[in-house]
């Protein structure tokens, strides 16, 4: 049924084609065209019907207002005047006509039309990220995004995305903020919470991703819808992803060794990376990869892991010398994250943007996002190739002793799972097989 005045009115008239000039701002073209077809639905009913319930709501075909604007909203369509002719009379009947069109509003509940066909619904979301738009997630997943589901809705759906956190917060509040509605959707990490999301954890485990972004991604999506239904209730999933191989970054020679990280301290993502860097001999320094640039330019770190897709946004490449990365097909870490909706933002789109917004999700939004990140990859290596730093691929006996240490933090990753009450083996061996299937 019709809105309220309130709605129909608030600062902005959605009404026919010949208010055009006068709504401040002007109606989308496709608001506009949906009420004129509501218009001529109204006024295609059988004349009892229609005059019956425009008696009822005070519109009646001889009402003693200016012709062109009886014509407008009391005649049949076929019949009705020339768009130029209407709006110069309602230029001039302005006060006449705002109540009338509230008239109508009523005379339309009276023959249960609903409003979908006449005012559409349209609705602004704030999406928030903690990356410069540099950054290959924003640039070529986030804004592609959201510039196709805003087409997707024909404009009724403006999706207003705010890099840097400039709504305000913290990285590792962005969950919380999604889920208590004070942004409408926007981009977490749950390694930023250790231990509050553990099964997400079971794709940032040394040596257990590809180092296609893309290709885990599909995989991640699966995992999620399979295993975070519960602990991730509280918001609505469009997308999840992880990113590429993890690079190790440093400052002086390149690490060639299990030998190299000892007594390093070095910046790291998650628990499980962090474990890995302790377990051979470094010291980690959590943080959220924006506060990166800062440290390694304070001192307060030597190095630190991160993909090369965040590398020349963040200018870490000026800061450092070396660049080295563990040989074979699966990436040394890795980072899981979400693209989430707050749910009563999404439970109170109209169904037809429900729709839009669900067309935009699941595996193939997983997949644009994982595809973002390795085009970022692709284009900070090559960037950091053009300079004079050295990058190099780590020999496959020292990956293999890194691999072993890794091995290690696993079973004990699993253990710790399973005395916590979660299934540590199944989530494990599940994205395993996930990650396999999608890479094969």
């Amino acid at each position: 049924m019709f809105q309220s005045d309130d709605a129909l009115f608030g600062g902005q008239l959605l009404v026919a084609p010949s208010l055009l000039t006068i709504c401040k701002p002007a109606p989308p073209a496709h608001t506009v065209a949906q009420f004129d077809e509501f218009l001529d639905r109204f006024l295609e009913q059988p004349d009892g019907v229609a005059d019956a319930a425009s008696e009822s709501a005070g519109i009646k075909r001889a009402c003693p207002l200016n012709f062109a604007a009886n014509r407008l909203f009391c005649a049949p369509s076929s019949s009705r005047l020339a768009d130029d002719q209407i709006r110069n009379a309602i230029y001039r009947n302005m006060e006449e006509i705002l109540p009338l069109i509230r008239s109508l509003a009523a005379a339309a509940a009276a023959l249960g039309l609903s409003v979908s066909a006449a005012i559409a619904q349209e609705v602004t979301l704030r999406f928030q990220h903690f990356l410069s738009p540099l950054g290959s997630v924003p640039a070529y997943f986030m804004e592609p995004w959201a510039e196709k589901v805003m087409a997707d809705s024909g404009g009724r759906i403006k999706i207003e995305l705010y890099p840097s956190m400039q709504l305000g917060g913290a990285p590792p509040a962005l969950y919380d903020q999604i889920r208590d509605g004070v942004i409408d959707g926007g981009w977490a990490l749950p390694a930023y919470t250790p231990g509050r999301f553990p099964e997400t954890e079971a794709f940032e485990l040394p040596f257990v991703s590809s180092k296609s972004a893309e290709k885990t991604s599909m995989a991640a999506w699966e995992f999620a819808e399979k295993h975070l239904g519960e602990r991730m209730n509280d918001v609505h999933l469009i997308a999840v992803h992880v990113h590429g191989s993890g690079i190790v970054h440093t400052k002086g020679d390149p690490y060639t060794s299990v030998a190299d990280f000892a007594g390093k301290k070095l910046r790291g993502p998650s628990r499980a990376v962090n474990n890995l860097l302790t377990a051979m001999g470094a010291t980690p320094v959590g943080m959220p990869v924006p506060a990166f640039p800062e440290a390694l330019s304070k001192g307060v770190v030597e190095g630190g892991v991160i993909p090369w897709e965040i590398v020349v946004p963040l200018k870490v490449h000026e800061l450092t010398d070396s660049h080295s990365e563990v040989a074979g097909d699966k990436a040394m870490y890795n980072t899981f994250f979400i693209w989430a909706m707050n749910k009563d933002s999404y439970n109170n789109l109209p169904d037809d943007l429900k729709a839009v917004i669900d067309a935009n999700s699941g595996l193939e939004a997983s997949a644009w996002a994982g595809r973002a990140m390795d085009k970022g990859d692709t284009i900070g290596k090559a960037v950091v190739s053009e300079t004079d730093n050295v990058i190099v691929t780590m020999s496959q006996e020292t990956t293999a002793e890194i691999q072993a240490i890794a091995d290690v933090q696993i079973a004990e990753w699993v253990a710790a799972m399973d005395e916590a009450g979660i299934p540590g083996q199944l989530l494990l061996d599940d994205a395993r097989a996930l990650i396999e299937k999608y890479n094969n």
